[in-house]
């Protein structure tokens, strides 16, 4: 899906979130945590 896809790119574009771009280069478990901070 382009929307998702576009989101994480655009995460990854942001250097003031670190955590959210870390989403990209990580695992399932690394994923998992940075989506709750989302969610929060």
């Amino acid at each position: 899906d382009p929307s998702g896809r576009g989101w994480l790119i655009d995460v990854v574009g942001l250097p003031p979130q670190p955590r959210f771009a870390h989403i990209t280069v990580t695992a399932d478990s690394v994923a998992r945590q940075c989506n709750f901070n989302v969610s929060g």
